[in-house]
Protein backbone atom coordinates (compact mmCIF):
# COMPACT_ATOMS: atom_id res chain seq x y z
CA UNK A 1 0.00 0.00 0.00
CA UNK A 2 1.38 3.45 -0.94
CA UNK A 3 2.30 6.24 1.46
CA UNK A 4 -1.05 7.91 0.88
CA UNK A 5 -2.90 4.96 2.43
CA UNK A 6 -2.98 6.67 5.85
CA UNK A 7 -5.18 9.30 4.31
CA UNK A 8 -8.85 8.45 3.79
CA UNK A 9 -10.40 9.47 0.50
CA UNK A 10 -14.16 9.98 0.81
CA UNK A 11 -16.28 10.03 -2.36
CA UNK A 12 -19.70 11.50 -1.52
CA UNK A 13 -22.52 11.07 -4.00
CA UNK A 14 -24.94 13.88 -4.84
CA UNK A 15 -27.45 12.73 -2.20
CA UNK A 16 -24.89 13.41 0.53
CA UNK A 17 -24.42 17.00 -0.64
CA UNK A 18 -28.17 17.63 -0.97
CA UNK A 19 -29.60 15.80 2.06
CA UNK A 20 -26.63 15.80 4.43
CA UNK A 21 -25.40 18.56 6.69
CA UNK A 22 -22.89 20.98 5.13
CA UNK A 23 -19.55 19.22 4.68
CA UNK A 24 -17.82 21.55 7.13
CA UNK A 25 -20.38 20.63 9.82
CA UNK A 26 -20.19 16.83 9.54
CA UNK A 27 -18.64 14.94 12.50
CA UNK A 28 -15.65 13.64 10.54
CA UNK A 29 -13.94 12.47 13.69
CA UNK A 30 -16.35 9.51 13.73
CA UNK A 31 -14.40 8.04 10.80
CA UNK A 32 -11.36 7.59 13.07
CA UNK A 33 -8.76 9.07 10.70
CA UNK A 34 -6.31 11.91 11.22
CA UNK A 35 -6.54 13.18 7.63
CA UNK A 36 -9.51 13.06 5.28
CA UNK A 37 -9.86 14.24 1.70
CA UNK A 38 -13.38 14.71 0.38
CA UNK A 39 -13.38 14.29 -3.40
CA UNK A 40 -16.06 16.05 -5.47
CA UNK A 41 -15.85 14.15 -8.74
CA UNK A 42 -17.11 14.96 -12.24
CA UNK A 43 -20.37 12.94 -12.17
CA UNK A 44 -21.44 14.78 -8.99
CA UNK A 45 -20.68 18.17 -10.57
CA UNK A 46 -22.74 17.29 -13.67
CA UNK A 47 -25.68 16.19 -11.54
CA UNK A 48 -25.52 19.39 -9.45
CA UNK A 49 -25.78 21.42 -12.66
CA UNK A 50 -28.95 19.55 -13.59
CA UNK A 51 -30.51 20.15 -10.18
CA UNK A 52 -29.94 23.92 -9.94
CA UNK A 53 -33.40 24.77 -11.30
CA UNK A 54 -35.30 22.41 -9.00
CA UNK A 55 -37.66 23.98 -6.43
CA UNK A 56 -37.17 23.91 -2.69
CA UNK A 57 -34.16 22.61 -0.82
CA UNK A 58 -32.75 20.57 -3.73
CA UNK A 59 -32.39 23.56 -6.06
CA UNK A 60 -31.18 25.84 -3.28
CA UNK A 61 -28.38 23.46 -2.20
CA UNK A 62 -27.42 22.65 -5.82
CA UNK A 63 -27.03 26.34 -6.62
CA UNK A 64 -24.93 26.93 -3.51
CA UNK A 65 -22.70 23.93 -4.31
CA UNK A 66 -22.25 25.12 -7.90
CA UNK A 67 -20.92 28.42 -6.54
CA UNK A 68 -18.50 26.45 -4.33
CA UNK A 69 -17.34 24.38 -7.31
CA UNK A 70 -16.52 27.54 -9.28
CA UNK A 71 -14.54 28.84 -6.30
CA UNK A 72 -12.61 25.57 -6.11
CA UNK A 73 -11.91 25.69 -9.83
CA UNK A 74 -10.21 29.07 -9.31
CA UNK A 75 -7.99 27.72 -6.48
CA UNK A 76 -4.39 26.74 -7.46
CA UNK A 77 -4.84 23.06 -6.55
CA UNK A 78 -8.65 23.05 -6.81
CA UNK A 79 -9.03 22.44 -3.08
CA UNK A 80 -9.83 24.13 0.20
CA UNK A 81 -9.62 23.20 3.89
CA UNK A 82 -12.88 22.34 5.66
CA UNK A 83 -11.20 21.62 8.99
CA UNK A 84 -7.69 22.48 10.12
CA UNK A 85 -7.42 20.38 13.31
CA UNK A 86 -7.84 16.68 14.08
CA UNK A 87 -8.99 15.37 11.81
CA UNK A 88 -7.70 17.61 9.02
CA UNK A 89 -10.38 17.68 6.33
CA UNK A 90 -9.71 18.94 2.80
CA UNK A 91 -12.16 19.24 -0.09
CA UNK A 92 -10.90 18.71 -3.66
CA UNK A 93 -12.30 18.66 -7.18
CA UNK A 94 -11.49 15.62 -9.35
CA UNK A 95 -12.97 15.68 -12.84
CA UNK A 96 -12.15 12.04 -13.89
CA UNK A 97 -9.61 10.00 -11.96
CA UNK A 98 -10.33 6.91 -14.14
CA UNK A 99 -9.70 8.68 -17.44
CA UNK A 100 -13.16 7.76 -18.76
CA UNK A 101 -12.42 4.01 -18.73
CA UNK A 102 -14.39 1.45 -16.72
CA UNK A 103 -12.14 0.05 -14.01
CA UNK A 104 -14.23 -3.10 -13.57
CA UNK A 105 -16.21 -5.03 -16.17
CA UNK A 106 -19.96 -4.41 -15.95
CA UNK A 107 -19.82 -0.77 -14.83
CA UNK A 108 -22.12 1.52 -16.83
CA UNK A 109 -20.44 4.94 -16.85
CA UNK A 110 -23.55 6.59 -18.29
CA UNK A 111 -25.19 6.05 -14.92
CA UNK A 112 -24.11 8.75 -12.45
CA UNK A 113 -23.89 6.47 -9.39
CA UNK A 114 -21.79 3.91 -11.25
CA UNK A 115 -19.59 6.65 -12.72
CA UNK A 116 -18.87 7.86 -9.14
CA UNK A 117 -18.14 4.27 -8.09
CA UNK A 118 -15.76 3.90 -11.05
CA UNK A 119 -13.71 6.93 -9.98
CA UNK A 120 -13.54 5.69 -6.40
CA UNK A 121 -12.44 2.26 -7.64
CA UNK A 122 -9.65 3.92 -9.71
CA UNK A 123 -8.34 5.53 -6.51
CA UNK A 124 -8.67 2.17 -4.72
CA UNK A 125 -6.73 0.40 -7.49
CA UNK A 126 -3.94 2.98 -6.98
CA UNK A 127 -3.56 1.73 -3.41
CA UNK A 128 -5.39 4.49 -1.57
CA UNK A 129 -7.82 4.01 1.31
CA UNK A 130 -11.22 4.86 -0.15
CA UNK A 131 -14.89 4.77 0.87
CA UNK A 132 -18.09 5.71 -0.91
CA UNK A 133 -20.31 7.93 1.27
CA UNK A 134 -23.93 7.66 0.20
CA UNK A 135 -27.53 7.81 1.40
CA UNK A 136 -28.72 5.72 -1.56
CA UNK A 137 -29.23 2.05 -0.67
CA UNK A 138 -29.12 0.88 -4.31
CA UNK A 139 -25.84 2.79 -4.90
CA UNK A 140 -24.40 1.17 -1.74
CA UNK A 141 -25.37 -2.32 -2.97
CA UNK A 142 -23.78 -1.63 -6.41
CA UNK A 143 -20.53 -0.46 -4.77
CA UNK A 144 -20.36 -3.59 -2.63
CA UNK A 145 -20.88 -5.72 -5.77
CA UNK A 146 -17.65 -4.20 -7.12
CA UNK A 147 -15.81 -4.57 -3.76
CA UNK A 148 -15.77 -0.82 -3.00
CA UNK A 149 -15.96 0.02 0.75
CA UNK A 150 -19.18 1.87 1.58
CA UNK A 151 -20.38 3.99 4.50
CA UNK A 152 -24.08 4.78 4.63
CA UNK A 153 -24.82 8.31 5.75
CA UNK A 154 -25.80 8.11 9.46
CA UNK A 155 -29.14 9.66 10.44
CA UNK A 156 -27.49 12.36 12.55
CA UNK A 157 -25.44 13.43 9.51
CA UNK A 158 -28.66 14.34 7.67
CA UNK A 159 -30.41 17.70 7.53
CA UNK A 160 -33.77 17.90 9.36
CA UNK A 161 -36.64 16.68 7.17
CA UNK A 162 -37.95 19.31 4.82
CA UNK A 163 -41.56 20.26 5.57
CA UNK A 164 -44.29 19.48 3.06
CA UNK A 165 -46.30 22.19 1.34
CA UNK A 166 -48.86 22.28 4.16
CA UNK A 167 -46.17 22.71 6.78
CA UNK A 168 -44.55 25.42 4.68
CA UNK A 169 -47.87 27.25 4.37
CA UNK A 170 -48.44 26.98 8.12
CA UNK A 171 -44.97 28.35 8.73
CA UNK A 172 -45.62 31.19 6.30
CA UNK A 173 -48.91 32.05 7.96
CA UNK A 174 -47.32 31.97 11.39
CA UNK A 175 -44.66 34.36 10.20
CA UNK A 176 -47.31 36.61 8.69
CA UNK A 177 -49.32 36.54 11.91
CA UNK A 178 -46.24 37.44 13.90
CA UNK A 179 -45.61 40.35 11.56
CA UNK A 180 -49.18 41.58 11.85
CA UNK A 181 -49.17 41.25 15.63
CA UNK A 182 -46.08 43.41 15.78
CA UNK A 183 -48.01 46.19 14.02
CA UNK A 184 -51.38 45.96 15.80
CA UNK A 185 -52.77 47.22 19.10
CA UNK A 186 -52.10 45.10 22.18
CA UNK A 187 -54.86 45.51 24.80
CA UNK A 188 -53.78 44.73 28.36
CA UNK A 189 -56.73 44.22 30.72
CA UNK A 190 -57.08 43.78 34.47
CA UNK A 191 -59.70 44.15 37.18
CA UNK A 192 -59.39 46.25 40.33
CA UNK A 193 -61.87 47.02 43.08
CA UNK A 194 -63.24 50.52 43.64
CA UNK A 195 -60.16 51.32 45.77
CA UNK A 196 -57.76 50.43 42.91
CA UNK A 197 -56.68 47.16 44.55
CA UNK A 198 -56.06 44.41 41.92
CA UNK A 199 -58.55 41.53 42.18
CA UNK A 200 -58.95 38.16 40.48
CA UNK A 201 -62.42 37.59 41.98
CA UNK A 202 -65.18 39.74 43.49
CA UNK A 203 -66.61 38.48 46.78
CA UNK A 204 -68.77 40.81 48.88
CA UNK A 205 -71.46 40.71 51.56
CA UNK A 206 -74.43 43.07 51.11
CA UNK A 207 -77.24 44.13 53.44
CA UNK A 208 -80.78 43.06 52.69
CA UNK A 209 -83.57 45.04 54.38
CA UNK A 210 -86.75 43.05 55.04
CA UNK A 211 -90.11 44.87 55.42
CA UNK A 212 -91.24 46.03 58.88
CA UNK A 213 -94.25 44.23 60.38
CA UNK A 214 -97.63 45.99 60.07
CA UNK A 215 -98.24 46.23 63.84
CA UNK A 216 -94.86 47.95 64.25
CA UNK A 217 -95.75 50.44 61.50
CA UNK A 218 -99.04 51.17 63.29
CA UNK A 219 -97.22 51.78 66.58
CA UNK A 220 -94.67 54.10 64.99
CA UNK A 221 -97.33 56.08 63.11
CA UNK A 222 -99.05 56.87 66.43
CA UNK A 223 -95.79 58.41 67.65
CA UNK A 224 -95.39 60.45 64.45
CA UNK A 225 -98.96 61.81 64.66
CA UNK A 226 -98.51 62.60 68.33
CA UNK A 227 -95.38 64.63 67.53
CA UNK A 228 -97.08 66.52 64.66
CA UNK A 229 -100.86 66.59 65.22
CA UNK A 230 -103.24 68.37 62.89
CA UNK A 231 -103.64 72.07 63.78
CA UNK A 232 -106.84 73.59 65.28
CA UNK A 233 -108.92 74.35 62.21
CA UNK A 234 -111.64 76.63 63.56
CA UNK A 235 -111.86 79.99 61.77
CA UNK A 236 -111.39 81.82 65.04
CA UNK A 237 -108.24 79.86 65.86
CA UNK A 238 -106.90 80.45 62.37
CA UNK A 239 -107.52 84.20 62.67
CA UNK A 240 -105.82 84.24 66.08
CA UNK A 241 -102.65 82.98 64.42
CA UNK A 242 -102.23 86.20 62.35
CA UNK A 243 -98.54 87.19 62.29
CA UNK A 244 -97.52 89.99 64.57
CA UNK A 245 -95.67 91.87 61.88
CA UNK A 246 -94.87 94.99 63.86
CA UNK A 247 -94.17 93.62 67.33
CA UNK A 248 -90.81 95.14 68.33
CA UNK A 249 -88.15 93.11 70.11
CA UNK A 250 -88.37 95.41 73.16
CA UNK A 251 -92.14 95.00 73.63
CA UNK A 252 -95.35 96.71 72.40
CA UNK A 253 -95.45 100.45 71.80
CA UNK A 254 -98.12 103.00 71.05
CA UNK A 255 -96.89 103.53 67.51
CA UNK A 256 -96.80 99.80 66.81
CA UNK A 257 -100.30 99.33 68.16
CA UNK A 258 -101.60 102.18 66.05
CA UNK A 259 -99.99 100.84 62.92
CA UNK A 260 -101.36 97.37 63.65
CA UNK A 261 -104.86 98.77 63.74
CA UNK A 262 -104.25 100.41 60.37
CA UNK A 263 -102.82 97.22 58.88
CA UNK A 264 -105.77 95.05 59.96
CA UNK A 265 -107.75 96.34 57.06
CA UNK A 266 -104.98 95.13 54.74
CA UNK A 267 -105.05 91.52 55.99
CA UNK A 268 -106.72 88.77 53.96
CA UNK A 269 -108.40 86.32 56.38
CA UNK A 270 -108.10 82.53 56.23
CA UNK A 271 -110.81 81.06 54.06
CA UNK A 272 -112.60 77.74 54.10
CA UNK A 273 -110.73 76.84 50.92
CA UNK A 274 -107.46 77.39 52.80
CA UNK A 275 -108.61 75.08 55.58
CA UNK A 276 -109.79 72.40 53.15
CA UNK A 277 -106.47 72.54 51.32
CA UNK A 278 -104.60 72.11 54.63
CA UNK A 279 -106.73 69.13 55.68
CA UNK A 280 -106.12 67.49 52.32
CA UNK A 281 -102.39 68.17 52.54
CA UNK A 282 -102.17 66.81 56.10
CA UNK A 283 -103.96 63.60 55.17
CA UNK A 284 -101.67 63.24 52.17
CA UNK A 285 -98.70 63.76 54.45
CA UNK A 286 -99.81 61.01 56.85
CA UNK A 287 -100.30 58.65 53.90
CA UNK A 288 -96.82 59.51 52.59
CA UNK A 289 -95.20 59.00 56.01
CA UNK A 290 -96.86 55.61 56.41
CA UNK A 291 -95.75 54.64 52.91
CA UNK A 292 -92.20 55.72 53.81
CA UNK A 293 -92.16 53.55 56.90
CA UNK A 294 -93.84 50.61 55.18
CA UNK A 295 -91.59 50.78 52.15
CA UNK A 296 -88.38 51.34 54.05
CA UNK A 297 -87.09 47.88 53.12
CA UNK A 298 -87.53 48.49 49.38
CA UNK A 299 -86.07 51.99 49.70
CA UNK A 300 -83.10 50.68 51.67
CA UNK A 301 -82.45 47.95 49.14
CA UNK A 302 -82.62 50.49 46.32
CA UNK A 303 -80.21 52.87 48.01
CA UNK A 304 -77.72 50.32 49.31
CA UNK A 305 -74.23 50.19 47.90
CA UNK A 306 -74.07 47.99 44.83
CA UNK A 307 -71.02 45.82 44.27
CA UNK A 308 -68.62 47.86 42.18
CA UNK A 309 -65.39 47.20 40.34
CA UNK A 310 -63.31 48.63 37.51
CA UNK A 311 -61.83 47.27 34.32
CA UNK A 312 -58.48 48.91 33.60
CA UNK A 313 -57.37 48.80 29.97
CA UNK A 314 -54.26 50.07 28.21
CA UNK A 315 -53.09 49.79 24.62
CA UNK A 316 -49.54 48.44 24.97
CA UNK A 317 -49.09 47.98 21.22
CA UNK A 318 -47.26 50.10 18.67
CA UNK A 319 -50.33 51.59 16.97
CA UNK A 320 -53.84 52.83 17.88
CA UNK A 321 -56.85 50.52 17.96
CA UNK A 322 -59.40 51.44 15.29
CA UNK A 323 -63.18 51.14 15.73
CA UNK A 324 -62.74 49.76 19.23
CA UNK A 325 -65.50 48.13 21.28
CA UNK A 326 -65.35 47.49 25.05
CA UNK A 327 -67.85 44.98 26.43
CA UNK A 328 -68.46 43.89 30.02
CA UNK A 329 -70.70 40.84 30.03
CA UNK A 330 -72.60 39.28 32.96
CA UNK A 331 -72.97 35.50 33.06
CA UNK A 332 -75.26 34.48 35.92
CA UNK A 333 -78.36 35.69 37.75
CA UNK A 334 -77.29 39.34 37.69
CA UNK A 335 -76.76 42.29 35.36
CA UNK A 336 -74.24 45.11 35.04
CA UNK A 337 -74.38 48.83 34.41
CA UNK A 338 -72.16 51.87 34.43
CA UNK A 339 -72.18 54.59 37.09
CA UNK A 340 -74.98 57.20 37.10
CA UNK A 341 -72.66 60.09 36.12
CA UNK A 342 -71.42 58.58 32.87
CA UNK A 343 -68.41 56.49 33.87
CA UNK A 344 -67.00 58.99 36.36
CA UNK A 345 -67.56 59.41 40.09
CA UNK A 346 -66.05 61.87 42.51
CA UNK A 347 -66.67 63.38 45.93
CA UNK A 348 -69.03 65.82 44.25
CA UNK A 349 -71.35 62.92 43.40
CA UNK A 350 -71.46 60.65 46.47
CA UNK A 351 -73.43 57.43 46.54
CA UNK A 352 -76.99 57.35 47.86
CA UNK A 353 -77.07 56.62 51.57
CA UNK A 354 -79.56 55.32 54.09
CA UNK A 355 -79.61 58.68 55.93
CA UNK A 356 -83.33 58.99 55.23
CA UNK A 357 -85.72 61.37 56.98
CA UNK A 358 -89.48 61.70 57.28
CA UNK A 359 -91.35 64.34 55.36
CA UNK A 360 -92.21 67.58 57.13
CA UNK A 361 -95.94 68.07 57.85
CA UNK A 362 -97.73 70.85 56.00
CA UNK A 363 -97.98 74.27 57.68
CA UNK A 364 -101.45 75.29 58.91
CA UNK A 365 -103.20 78.09 57.02
CA UNK A 366 -102.50 81.69 58.05
CA UNK A 367 -103.93 85.03 57.09
CA UNK A 368 -101.97 86.88 54.41
CA UNK A 369 -101.24 90.54 53.82
CA UNK A 370 -102.93 91.81 50.68
CA UNK A 371 -99.76 93.56 49.49
CA UNK A 372 -97.73 90.36 50.00
CA UNK A 373 -100.30 88.39 47.99
CA UNK A 374 -100.16 91.02 45.25
CA UNK A 375 -96.36 90.88 45.12
CA UNK A 376 -96.45 87.11 45.11
CA UNK A 377 -98.84 87.03 42.17
CA UNK A 378 -96.88 89.69 40.34
CA UNK A 379 -93.58 87.97 40.96
CA UNK A 380 -95.03 84.63 39.95
CA UNK A 381 -95.63 85.64 36.37
CA UNK A 382 -93.76 83.51 33.91
CA UNK A 383 -91.03 85.30 32.01
CA UNK A 384 -90.24 84.39 28.43
CA UNK A 385 -87.36 81.94 28.04
CA UNK A 386 -84.60 83.23 25.80
CA UNK A 387 -82.47 80.41 24.48
CA UNK A 388 -78.91 81.09 23.32
CA UNK A 389 -78.46 81.18 19.58
CA UNK A 390 -76.36 78.33 18.20
CA UNK A 391 -74.65 78.98 14.93
CA UNK A 392 -74.63 76.49 12.11
CA UNK A 393 -70.90 76.08 12.52
CA UNK A 394 -71.09 75.05 16.18
CA UNK A 395 -69.25 71.71 16.50
CA UNK A 396 -69.32 71.40 20.31
CA UNK A 397 -71.56 68.32 20.10
CA UNK A 398 -69.45 66.44 17.62
CA UNK A 399 -67.84 63.23 18.84
CA UNK A 400 -64.13 63.11 19.51
CA UNK A 401 -62.26 60.29 17.81
CA UNK A 402 -60.27 59.29 20.89
CA UNK A 403 -63.14 59.45 23.43
CA UNK A 404 -65.33 56.58 24.62
CA UNK A 405 -69.10 56.75 24.16
CA UNK A 406 -71.80 54.52 25.61
CA UNK A 407 -73.76 52.05 23.53
CA UNK A 408 -75.60 50.18 26.29
CA UNK A 409 -75.64 50.05 30.07
CA UNK A 410 -74.81 53.68 30.83
CA UNK A 411 -77.27 53.72 33.74
CA UNK A 412 -79.73 50.86 33.33
CA UNK A 413 -78.75 47.25 34.15
CA UNK A 414 -78.10 45.12 31.05
CA UNK A 415 -76.62 41.71 30.30
CA UNK A 416 -73.70 43.30 28.44
CA UNK A 417 -72.70 46.93 28.78
CA UNK A 418 -70.66 48.37 25.92
CA UNK A 419 -68.72 51.47 24.92
CA UNK A 420 -67.11 52.42 21.63
CA UNK A 421 -64.18 54.54 20.55
CA UNK A 422 -63.11 55.52 17.06
CA UNK A 423 -59.35 55.59 17.78
CA UNK A 424 -57.86 54.20 21.01
CA UNK A 425 -54.43 55.73 21.40
CA UNK A 426 -51.43 53.63 22.39
CA UNK A 427 -48.76 54.36 24.99
CA UNK A 428 -51.28 56.15 27.24
CA UNK A 429 -52.32 55.67 30.87
CA UNK A 430 -54.79 52.94 31.81
CA UNK A 431 -58.38 53.79 31.04
CA UNK A 432 -60.88 52.86 33.81
CA UNK A 433 -64.26 51.38 32.90
CA UNK A 434 -66.38 51.40 36.04
CA UNK A 435 -69.29 49.03 36.46
CA UNK A 436 -71.62 47.80 39.16
CA UNK A 437 -73.62 44.61 39.64
CA UNK A 438 -77.39 44.36 40.02
CA UNK A 439 -79.28 41.27 41.10
CA UNK A 440 -82.27 39.88 42.97
CA UNK A 441 -81.46 39.57 46.67
CA UNK A 442 -83.82 36.62 47.20
CA UNK A 443 -80.73 34.38 47.18
CA UNK A 444 -76.96 34.66 46.90
CA UNK A 445 -75.53 35.60 43.51
CA UNK A 446 -72.67 33.85 41.74
CA UNK A 447 -71.43 34.03 38.19
CA UNK A 448 -68.77 35.50 35.94
CA UNK A 449 -67.98 38.92 34.51
CA UNK A 450 -66.16 38.79 31.17
CA UNK A 451 -64.49 41.93 29.85
CA UNK A 452 -63.73 41.92 26.15
CA UNK A 453 -61.91 44.41 23.91
CA UNK A 454 -62.12 44.12 20.12
CA UNK A 455 -61.04 46.42 17.29
CA UNK A 456 -61.08 46.59 13.53
CA UNK A 457 -57.31 46.11 13.34
CA UNK A 458 -57.06 43.50 16.11
CA UNK A 459 -56.78 39.88 14.96
CA UNK A 460 -58.28 38.39 18.13
CA UNK A 461 -60.28 40.10 20.90
CA UNK A 462 -58.58 40.41 24.29
CA UNK A 463 -60.49 38.98 27.27
CA UNK A 464 -60.21 38.86 31.02
CA UNK A 465 -62.63 37.19 33.45
CA UNK A 466 -63.73 37.93 36.99
CA UNK A 467 -65.62 35.35 39.12
CA UNK A 468 -68.38 37.00 41.17
CA UNK A 469 -70.00 35.90 44.44
CA UNK A 470 -72.37 38.13 46.46
CA UNK A 471 -73.87 36.99 49.76
CA UNK A 472 -76.78 38.78 51.47
CA UNK A 473 -77.37 39.37 55.18
CA UNK A 474 -80.59 40.75 56.68
CA UNK A 475 -80.29 44.21 58.23
CA UNK A 476 -82.32 45.47 61.21
CA UNK A 477 -85.04 47.38 59.34
CA UNK A 478 -87.15 47.97 62.48
CA UNK A 479 -84.30 49.66 64.33
CA UNK A 480 -83.55 51.97 61.38
CA UNK A 481 -87.22 52.94 61.04
CA UNK A 482 -87.39 53.69 64.77
CA UNK A 483 -84.36 55.97 64.38
CA UNK A 484 -86.24 57.92 61.72
CA UNK A 485 -89.20 58.42 64.06
CA UNK A 486 -86.93 59.36 67.00
CA UNK A 487 -85.18 61.99 64.87
CA UNK A 488 -88.58 63.37 63.77
CA UNK A 489 -89.66 63.61 67.43
CA UNK A 490 -86.44 65.32 68.55
CA UNK A 491 -86.88 67.99 65.89
CA UNK A 492 -90.24 68.81 67.51
CA UNK A 493 -89.01 68.72 71.08
CA UNK A 494 -90.64 65.41 71.95
CA UNK A 495 -88.62 63.23 74.30
CA UNK A 496 -89.32 59.92 75.96
CA UNK A 497 -88.30 59.26 79.49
Amino acid sequence: MSGSASRLFVYPDTNVLIQGLPLQDLPWSELGRGEIEVVICGPVIRELDRLKNKPGRVGKVARAMSVTVRELMAAPDRSDVLRADEPVVRRRLSRDAAGGVAVRPGLDLSHDDQAIINQALARLEAGDDVILLTDDTFAAMTAEDFSLPVRMLPAHWLKPPEGDETAKEVSRLQSENARLKATQPVPKLRFVDEHEVPIDRLEVVMKRYPPVADHEIERLMKRVLAAAPMADLSLAAAAARDPDYLEPATGPSFIASAMREVMKDQMQPVTKADIDAYVKAYRGWTTAVQAKLTGFGDEGNRRRDCSRAKLLAVNAGSCPAEDMLVEIEASGAFQVSGYPKDDEESDAHPRPSLSLSLLEPPAPPRSKHRMAEFLKNFGGREMPVIRPFRSIGDVSNRRKDDAFYWREGKRSPVDTLSLECRVWRHAREEKPFRFRIWGNDAEDISGLVTARVSAGNLLKPAEVRLPVRIRFQDGDSLRLVEQLVEMFERQRGVTHG
